[in-house]
């Protein structure tokens, strides 16, 4: 409602009319879903790469919520783990 109401104040409104709660859930769902659609967008343009099939031994993929006050979407992601064995007296 409130962002209802601040689109009737800048049309000049006294009342806050269903157009401007339609008005207000678009931008809404707009602004919430700019993350997500950023993220699919870098995976569709091969920034991100995601490998479904086989076994690498350091790598560790995972599945994560965000949640962004209206909106929760699901996403992937890819960990790289790096080991380095040294003997118990040598400095890092």
């Amino acid at each position: 409602m409130i962002e209802a109401s601040f689109w009737a104040k800048e049309n000049k409104e006294t009342l806050v009319s269903a157009d401007y709660v339609k008005r207000a859930i678009k931008e809404i769902r707009y602004r919430s879903s700019m993350i997500r659609d950023h993220i699919l967008d870098t995976v569709n343009r091969g920034q991100i790469l995601i490998d479904l099939e086989g076994k690498k031994c350091g790598q560790v993929n995972s599945l994560h919520i965000i949640e962004t006050g209206n909106c929760e979407y699901g996403g992937v992601s890819r960990f790289f783990l790096y080991f380095r064995l040294i003997h118990p007296f040598e400095s890092i």
